[in-house]
């Protein structure tokens, strides 16, 4: 909260916690040795969230790589964005249920 606040006194309305996050991914990925890629700004934060769309469209831990590799290429991602995000998730935590 401490960066979008920041943001907000600085910029009002201009930057979504969206972009600050997908940013911040890619930047942690970079500083840990990995891809610096290109991103598009301008998302805008949605105003609900649907839990049954996070099932369905988001990987998995339980996922294979070639359902990952799917996955991707059905969002227009290749290889190089696969590794890069799901990278960047293993500098974060992991839930023991998943284990």
């Amino acid at each position: 909260h401490h960066i979008k606040k920041r943001l907000e006194e600085i910029c009002p309305l201009t930057v979504s916690c969206a972009d600050i996050v997908v940013l911040s991914a890619r930047d942690a990925v970079a500083l840990a040795g990995g891809p610096y890629y290109t991103l598009l700004k301008g998302r805008r934060d949605s105003l609900t969230s649907s839990a049954q769309l996070a099932e369905t469209e988001l990987p998995t831990p339980f996922d294979d790589p070639g359902t990952l590799k799917r996955r991707f290429k059905d969002k227009g991602l290749n290889e190089t964005h696969l590794v890069s995000l799901l990278g960047s998730h293993t500098l974060g935590q992991a839930h023991c249920d998943f284990f």
